[in-house]
């Protein structure tokens, strides 16, 4: 059962971004053949965005049974029973700013997306794992935070 899923997908302008450029990288078949470089600007202007929208980051809450609680936190590969999960913040786009240098040091895990303004900030209370907190970019923080808090066993 899920409690909760986010794919932190791309606005619409970045995607036509994507495809503007990858479509112009194509055109460097065009000294070859017209051809070629048509077909490549179309696959190319198709495949960009496709790639972007393919490896954007999910965040979800769902039933497992490999840890304590049986709740877990995913982070596309990466997860963590709330069973050892604490405190919860949200953050807006002015302390996301602020602590994003703190952040790089190692200390804390970060699920990043980089068209998204809104992050939560989750304790980690488990003593033999050396990462401090879990941050992770979302667009819904108030509804994450919801369902971290009603489901987390040290509540």
């Amino acid at each position: 059962m899920t409690y909760y899923s986010e794919k932190l997908y791309p606005g619409t302008w970045v995607l036509l971004a994507v495809a503007a450029v990858s479509g112009i990288m194509g055109l460097v078949f065009l000294p070859f053949s017209q051809a070629a470089a048509l077909i490549a600007f179309v696959v190319l202007a198709i495949a960009g965005p496709a790639l972007v929208w393919f490896v954007s980051p999910r965040i979800k809450i769902a039933k497992s049974g490999t840890g304590v609680s049986g709740v877990e936190l995913f982070c596309n590969r990466a997860h963590i029973d709330l069973a050892h999960l604490g405190e919860v913040n949200d953050l807006d786009e002015e302390a996301v700013r602020t602590k994003l240098a703190e952040w790089s040091t190692g200390q804390h895990f970060t699920l990043y997306s980089p068209w998204v303004k809104t992050a939560v900030e989750i304790e980690n209370i488990d003593d033999a794992d050396p990462i401090e907190s879990w941050i992770l970019y979302t667009r819904q923080p108030d509804r994450l935070m919801s369902v971290l808090r009603k489901h987390t066993p040290s509540r």
